[in-house]
């Protein structure tokens, strides 16, 4: 399935670099071999990095789009808040580190 919607978006061939593979699937025994004769490229397992604090609870690859959301976020809120003059990074990190700990 996801062969055919990149094939149908033109985009397969821009995987020249490989696939990360994320998620709780990405955890399944033979996922990895799997999509590399399916895709045709090397293809690798991510877990998330450079997560201070929290690393050993959020560090493996089912967490990988929660983690990259949230910091997503967090960058997103510490610019908005930098452009109306309440620069507060710390105070967004510590919520954003909070709320990791409380849920995971």
């Amino acid at each position: 399935m996801v062969q055919k919607e990149l094939i149908r978006s033109g985009t397969d061939e821009l995987l020249i670099g490989g696939i990360v593979l994320t998620g709780g699937t990405s955890n399944l025994a033979g996922i990895t071999k799997l999509a590399e004769e399916v895709f045709c490229v090397p293809v690798r397992v991510g877990s998330p990095f450079n997560v201070a604090g929290i690393k050993d609870i959020v560090a493996h690859p089912e967490y990988s789009s929660a983690v990259g959301l949230t910091l997503y976020g967090a960058e997103n809120e510490a610019a908005t808040a930098f452009r109306r003059g309440r620069f507060g990074v710390t105070r967004a990190f510590k919520k954003v580190g909070g709320w990791l700990a409380e849920n995971f």
